[in-house]
């Protein structure tokens, strides 16, 4: 996190990587002190570590309940959101759309982070009920951004939309998949913190 609270930014370890998490503590720290990211006027990025935790990450927990009466909610994107249908960037204000965006993610990290693990993909159920969701109001506009890539030494693409939406409709057995969607993000370019959502009461 940036001195003064500015621009924080979190990293988050799954599966056989959390075994290795006091050495990439390690690597954050150092980096922390020599700076981070391409210099800007001279200077690296600097930062400072905030807080090193498990489990919920300070964010709300699978299961815990939706805010509010559980059939209202606000989801706000902190970071650029970037789905994609048929290789064209859409806005997350489809319900059935955002939801299969949210199995996805969580398919894919248990799959690949957990070996061995039964995977129910059973999940046609949940996306009739998001499809039965209303959004209400949206305010979600085009960011756009871009990133610099070492490996092709150029500058490439890294938009998304930004804004809330709030859905409407009977939220509970969803309740599991936005709580899950808080913690692991979703969508194209996880990797580099977008997708970032937060449910809060609307």
């Amino acid at each position: 996190m940036a001195p003064g609270g500015l621009l924080p930014f979190d990293l988050l370890l799954f599966g056989g990587a959390i075994e290795l998490q006091r050495y990439a503590l390690a690597a954050i720290e150092r980096m922390a002190g020599v700076g981070l990211g391409a210099a800007v006027g001279g200077r690296m990025g600097r930062f400072e570590v905030a807080e090193v935790a498990g489990g919920g990450l300070g964010v709300p927990l699978p299961n815990d309940p939706l805010p509010g009466d559980g059939r209202r909610v606000r989801l706000r994107f902190l970071t650029a959101a970037c789905l994609l249908e048929k290789k064209r960037l859409v806005p997350p204000d489809r319900p059935r759309g955002l939801s299969f965006a949210f199995v996805r993610r969580v398919l894919d990290l248990v799959t690949f982070h957990m070996p061995g693990r039964a995977v129910d993909w059973t999940f046609k159920p949940l996306l009739e009920q998001a499809g039965r969701l209303r959004v209400t109001t949206s305010d979600l506009a085009f960011h756009d951004g871009e990133r610099y890539s070492n490996r092709r030494q150029a500058h490439t693409p890294l938009g998304g939309f930004l804004g809330s939406i709030v859905l409407e409709g009977d939220l509970a057995p969803l309740a599991p998949l936005l709580r899950a969607a808080e913690v692991v993000h979703f969508g194209k370019g996880t990797v580099f913190g977008l997708g970032r959502v937060a449910v809060e009461a609307a």
